[in-house]
């Protein structure tokens, strides 16, 4: 069973695709995966953005895996790779570049773990902005 979908293209992704958003039809059940592999076959140069963007699915950001999604008719997925930064599907920390120098620091982490304050407040030169969600 298939069902049709709108797909939202945001800055970079959007660039690579040609689209700010299009209608597919896809499985009704698949994983986001699946789902992410199925866009990076109708766009090939969004292979690109592979290690650093996010995927939304009916407006929840969703990580990259075998978790299944049940879709329905005229449901929203949206591809936003970072504007800076990295996204949620590579690790959330430094890299070193080839050169063997620190890459970009990361300016987004989601985290269940306890928070260290100065792990926080040296991790960047900004001050950094914290949210507790509500029990």
């Amino acid at each position: 069973m298939t069902t049709e979908m709108s797909v939202l293209y945001f800055a970079k992704s959007a660039e690579l695709t040609g689209h700010k958003s299009e209608t597919i039809r896809v499985l009704s059940e698949l994983m986001n995966l699946e789902l992410w592999e199925d866009l990076v076959n109708r766009h090939p140069r969004l292979f690109a953005v592979h290690h650093s963007f996010v995927l939304a699915v009916r407006q929840e950001y969703v990580t990259l895996g075998d978790q299944r999604k049940s879709l329905r008719d005229g449901g929203e997925v949206a591809v936003i790779p970072p504007l800076r930064g990295g996204g949620i599907n590579r690790p959330l920390n430094s890299e070193m570049s080839e050169e063997g120098g620190r890459g970009p620091r990361d300016l987004v982490k989601v985290t269940h773990d306890k928070l260290s304050v100065d792990a926080v407040s040296d991790s960047s030169p900004a001050p950094p902005v914290v949210l507790f969600p509500s029990s």
